[in-house]
């Protein structure tokens, strides 16, 4: 159906809204009308998945990769370079990121590197603030034998005993450009999302005020009526 491909102004067609959205029985429908409408991107070169992992809709995602016949599909890439897996980490997307990490196929081509810093999956998640979340996302590829992009061409070292380790000194290496420039990136896109939470919170709070000013008033009024007029009345002295 011709229907399936229309686009809009981001070049995005009906399959790519239903992922968004997380419409299950549509994208079923979608698929059996038009099965080639999942290799379409949109402007910024995201497919289905990639917006599956945007829009965090983890049950679309998996509907998405038992659908597709291409097995390697899983890893395609956007216009900057980025894998689901990527977007996953960036997003602190923990039960996305372990669902891809099963996938065979996937976890194959893990320590693939995007285009903004050459970074693997573990560079990314290393650029985030350093709370329990943060460790526990850098945890998940590192158990699944995801590597930094520095380590790539080296051997896997063994690990060091406890001698070792108090002599080893750390190294410091100058960062390149592009990874300086992804971390500022980074920076500012974890801002938004804080600010964006912040103004939620605002908004929580003067909606609370609100009602806190409302009651107050009302339980004033009553005391003020009470005691002007008690019941039974005011006693007289004779």
């Amino acid at each position: 159906m011709d229907m399936c491909l229309v686009s809009d102004q981001e070049e995005r067609i009906p399959l790519h809204l239903a992922a968004m959205r997380g419409h299950v029985e549509v994208i079923k429908e979608l698929l059996i009308a038009h099965p080639g409408s999942i290799s379409r991107v949109n402007l910024y070169g995201d497919n289905v998945l990639h917006l599956c992992v945007r829009y965090n809709c983890l049950d679309a995602l998996k509907l998405l990769v038992e659908s597709v016949n291409d097995k390697d599909f899983v890893n395609s890439k956007d216009n900057d370079g980025n894998s689901i897996l990527h977007l996953a980490v960036m997003l602190g997307q923990t039960k996305t990121i372990k669902y891809l990490l099963s996938i065979p196929e996937l976890k194959r081509k893990a320590n693939a590197k995007n285009r903004i810093g050459n970074m693997t999956a573990l560079d990314v998640s290393e650029t985030c603030h350093r709370d329990f979340k943060c460790i526990q996302i850098q945890d998940i590829p590192k158990a699944a034998g995801v590597r930094r992009s520095k380590d790539l061409n080296s051997p896997l070292l063994p690990a060091l005993n406890d001698e070792e380790a108090q002599s080893a000194r750390p190294i410091i290496e100058e960062q390149p450009a592009d990874l300086s420039r992804f971390r500022k990136w980074w920076r500012y896109f974890y801002l938004c999302r804080w600010v964006k939470h912040l103004q939620s919170q605002s908004n929580w709070i003067d909606e609370t005020r609100g009602t806190l000013m409302l009651v107050a008033t009302v339980i004033a009024t009553m005391t003020f009526q009470s005691g002007i007029n008690p019941p039974g009345g005011v006693w007289q002295q004779d």
